[in-house]
């Protein structure tokens, strides 16, 4: 899939995460624009904030990389190696290069339910999300509208929530089925490889894992022992992608 280096900028400060109004959005509704100018995202989401930086085409390699394989992945799951926090960036920057242009709808899904981080990043509420949606049922109610028209997300949910064995090959699938039937691609941030076994599960309930290595951080070896557990799990791993990490 090619080599994302320097991919992702570094925020020159967190901005506030709060929306204008903390007002919920419904699953899918389109939020007036004049509101969606008021919520303030993360300075890294460069594919919604500045889409003319030269850095966004990255993303939009990427987006049409997976667009074009046979069979086209639908739900795709995104997992790094020793750290979540590059990938959630990645996965939000991806999914704003997917509703460019209007037309495509698409759902994040925060994976990450112990230390999720993309409802920070896109303005939105942390819970409900994935950790309920888990333990009991997927509730489309909980999917909120993000900041970038096109991009709902279902954010990693309330960690006091989640239990041993929650993430589950039975529980996994069918959140994955209900989200097939509503959006044109789903994208899902899973946490760190190194950290979790829960990336695997992820991975392998989906259609296909992009695996993120973190430039200087992540070495050939270690890559290539993560593609070989991730194989072993039964995951396809659709490809590989190269990020610099934010000092």
């Amino acid at each position: 899939m090619g080599r994302m280096h320097d991919a992702l900028n570094k925020a020159a400060e967190h901005r506030d995460q709060q929306r204008g109004n903390g007002a919920a959005q419904d699953a899918g509704a389109a939020a007036p624009e004049a509101a969606r100018a008021a919520w303030r995202v993360d300075a890294r989401l460069i594919g919604f904030t500045t889409p003319r930086d030269p850095r966004c085409e990255e993303f939009r390699r990427l987006r049409t990389a997976l667009q074009r394989m046979s069979p086209q992945p639908k739900v795709v799951t995104f997992a790094g190696i020793g750290d979540s926090e590059q990938c959630a960036v990645l996965v939000a920057n991806v999914a704003a290069a997917f509703a460019e242009g209007g037309g495509t709808r698409v759902l994040v899904l925060d994976g990450d339910i112990r230390g999720g981080s993309l409802d920070a990043l896109l303005a939105a509420r942390r819970s409900p999300g994935v950790a309920e949606a888990l333990g009991s049922g997927f509730d489309r109610a909980a999917v909120q509208a993000s900041a970038i028209p096109g991009v709902d997300l279902l954010p990693a949910g309330d960690a006091g929530r989640v239990s041993s064995g929650m993430v589950s090959t039975a529980s996994t699938a069918a959140l994955f089925a209900q989200a097939r039937g509503g959006w044109d691609f789903v994208l899902v941030h899973a946490p760190a490889l190194e950290a979790s076994a829960d990336a695997e599960v992820l991975g392998a309930s989906s259609d296909g894992l992009v695996l993120v290595i973190e430039v200087g951080h992540d070495p050939r070896q270690r890559a290539e022992q993560a593609i070989e557990r991730l194989s072993r799990s039964g995951v396809a791993v659709l490809g590989a992608v190269s990020v610099t990490r934010g000092a």
